[in-house]
């Protein structure tokens, strides 16, 4: 599905809002946007891969700061 800036900024808005839309919301949004809601369907189920990601990375990161840290605390302590 090709997006404008404009309905991928419709899309994010709704889900923020709800990001399990049910067949209803998705019928709608399809009829909006001129695409089947199955388009829909799958955008939502991406974004929601891709925001797990994002935290899975986010956790990663965080963890990999913390024992750069203990490293550096040990390393401190040595010398």
């Amino acid at each position: 599905m090709d997006l404008s800036d404009k309905k991928f900024q419709i899309l994010e808005s709704v889900f923020m809002e709800c990001p399990n839309p049910d067949e209803a919301q998705r019928a709608h949004l399809g009829r909006e946007f001129r695409v089947e809601p199955q388009h829909i369907k799958f955008w939502f189920k991406n974004h929601r891969a891709q925001m797990r990601r994002a935290r899975h990375e986010q956790v990663d990161n965080h963890l990999s700061d913390s024992e750069n840290d203990e490293i550096d605390s040990e390393s401190d302590e040595i010398h």
